[in-house]
């Protein structure tokens, strides 16, 4: 076993949208917030990445809905803001339950 290697040379397999898992830092500035993600970190380069093309859990009927959730996470998609710099979301993307 080479202790010296990252993560003691065991296989890591992470999985997520990294739009969606950023870090909490008390009272962090944007550059003090991006730093501490993990694409940020010395690991990173030892990471294989694999993206994936098809969301398999949308529905057929969410298909417009997936895609402008991924053109706004990739930041070219069209917000409706409001006046108050606040994001409108369709009433349908929102739930009354818990």
């Amino acid at each position: 076993m080479n202790t010296n290697a990252p993560f003691i040379g065991k296989s890591m397999v992470l999985g997520g949208d990294f739009r969606q898992v950023l870090p909490v830092v008390r009272l962090a500035n944007m550059s003090q917030l991006i730093a501490a993600t993990l694409k940020s970190s010395e690991f990173w380069s030892y990471f294989k990445t694999i993206h994936l093309s098809k969301n398999m859990r949308q529905g057929l009927s969410e298909e417009e809905f997936s895609e402008w959730l991924i053109k706004l996470g990739n930041g070219n998609g069209e917000l409706p803001a409001s006046e108050n710099d606040e994001i409108d979301l369709p009433t349908g993307c929102i739930s009354d339950g818990n």
